[in-house]
């Protein structure tokens, strides 16, 4: 998955669906998810809770905030699934998602 946003931009919540590395969905009940977000070659990193809104159907939303994309570059995310008992799943398990921050047209 990629996205692309640009620089000091604050979307909407992004919602995104979690899934096995085979297609099938992870049912996330009772769980809790973090995402995990660096920009690439930086000691850039963001680690917040992401919000479950459907368990069954492995769906969350990840809330941005004022400063996450301060900076132009490639970032790299990926969910964190804790499930109940300790085990964790990073989703995706076989890369990453890949967001693109351009710089913006300054006056000047």
């Amino acid at each position: 998955m990629e996205l692309t946003f640009k620089r000091n931009d604050v979307p909407p919540p992004s919602v995104f669906q979690l899934l096995y590395s085979d297609g099938t969905v992870i049912d996330l009940t009772s769980c809790t998810v973090m995402f995990n977000l660096r920009l690439q070659n930086s000691l850039l990193f963001i680690s917040r809770a992401a919000a479950v809104i459907d368990a069954l159907e492995g769906m969350v939303s990840f809330a941005w905030q004022t400063g996450d994309f301060a900076l132009s570059g490639t970032y790299q995310g990926e969910f964190e699934v804790t499930f109940p008992g300790g085990a964790t799943r990073t989703v995706p398990s076989d890369s990453y998602i890949v967001i693109t921050v351009y710089d913006d047209v300054e006056n000047g």
